[in-house]
């Protein structure tokens, strides 16, 4: 077989190669599956990335200023509001990047405003009464709890109807493809304002306690929800028509696909967040705070696997609506590979730079490092799976 013959135009590289290149660039620029995973997963990551930066600052200050007894109750009551949460969603979440991408694609625009108003109330309406319910009981038997735990569990009642709606707004934004604005105010917004307030009571006052600490997370849940909002009325579809008004509610076939959610993606959380309250329970919270700060760090893995989830699961919708086997397989199988490499190489780097980065929030957190190897080792066989849990 004849030797590949340089290109004389560009220097020693085989013309074979630069068709390669071209076709590949070509592709993702262009409008095909592998342009939109690969733009759409880019601006995702990079939001992934800056979002974790701030809620690991957010963490950093906080488990300086707090120390680990203190970081240990706010990283308990924060296990127990993000379980809370997901109950008060009711699976909608999920269910709204099905359904507002699927309404999107088909232009049925009465049903998809009759689906986010019906989603707002059943969400705000089960935030508020579990909140309720939830304080009622810290309240009335309480009395085993620290004064500590207590008070800042309180706090966590009163955050949760913000936080569940919080969520909403990045689902919306999610099935309409604006993945990654749609997430700058639940992953960027709230953690910084987290950690600057954090710093400057610190600053201001040399004292934060985590019931303070739980206080500035519910400020800061709410304008990153005033936020969300804003955002999402800016890149609402305005379809012309005299019906564009008109709202359709199907709650049944809503909460009969949603409910069903809830089970997929509320295993997921109790996975993510039973550790942390089992360790709290059984060793106490100081031991959960350490825990709890190896636990996050491990979710840096996760960066490559949760951006191509989020671009995926809208694609997912709407190709398994057109009826498009072949290419769901494809964007499946691409978005597996991704999360799959990123994840590998996350490790590695972890790993080897674990102690010193543990190090960074106290040398009380430095014993978590067997804990953070054995979590890497862990994210990088969830991420293996792909986009599987949408």
């Amino acid at each position: 077989m004849a030797a590949l013959k340089p290109d004389p135009k560009s220097g020693s590289r085989p013309r074979s190669e630069q068709g390669r290149l071209a076709r590949w660039w070509a592709a993702v620029r262009g409008p095909g599956l592998v342009g939109v995973l690969s733009r759409g997963a880019s601006a995702s990551l990079l939001i992934f990335v800056g979002g974790a930066l701030a809620a690991l600052l957010a963490q950093l200050l906080l488990a300086r200023v707090l120390g680990a007894e203190g970081y240990g109750v706010y990283a308990f009551c924060l296990s127990l509001l993000a379980l809370a949460t997901m109950g008060a969603r009711l699976g909608m979440d999920t269910g709204l990047v099905r359904f507002v991408a699927s309404y999107r694609g088909s232009g049925q625009w009465a049903e998809l405003l009759g689906l986010v108003r019906f989603a707002d109330r059943l969400v705000g309406a089960m935030g508020l009464l579990l909140g309720l319910v939830g304080a009622g009981i810290i309240w009335f038997g309480g009395d085993r709890l620290g004064t500590d735990l207590r008070r800042t569990l309180l706090v966590a009642c009163a955050v949760l109807p913000a936080l569940a709606l919080l969520g909403l707004r990045s689902a919306v934004m999610q099935g309409f493809r604006r993945v990654a604005i749609g997430r700058l105010p639940e992953l960027l917004v709230r953690p910084l304002l987290i950690a600057g307030s954090a710093f400057a009571i610190h600053r201001g006052s040399g004292g934060l306690s985590p019931a303070m600490a739980m206080g500035l997370n519910c400020l800061s849940t709410l304008l990153a929800l005033v936020a969300g909002t804003l955002l999402l009325r800016r890149v609402w579809p305005r379809p012309s028509g005299s019906r564009t008004r008109e709202r359709i509610f199907r709650r049944r076939e809503w909460l009969r696909v949603s409910l069903p959610l809830l089970l997929v993606t509320g295993m997921r959380r109790l996975l993510a967040e039973t550790d942390i309250l089992l360790v709290g329970l059984l060793m106490g919270t100081t031991m959960a705070g350490i825990y709890a700060v190896a636990s996050r760090l491990s979710n840096f893995i996760a960066f490559g696997h949760n951006a191509g989830n989020v671009i995926s699961a809208p694609l997912i919708a709407e190709l398994h609506a057109k009826g498009e086997r072949r290419r769901l397989q494809r964007m499946v199988t691409l978005a597996t590979w991704g999360s799959t490499l990123s994840a590998a190489a996350s490790a590695l780097l972890l790993i080897l730079l674990g102690g010193p980065v543990l190090r960074l929030f106290g040398a009380e957190f430095t014993v978590a490092l067997p804990v953070l190897a054995v979590l890497c080792v862990g994210q990088m066989v969830n991420a293996m799976t792909g986009p599987v849990g949408t």
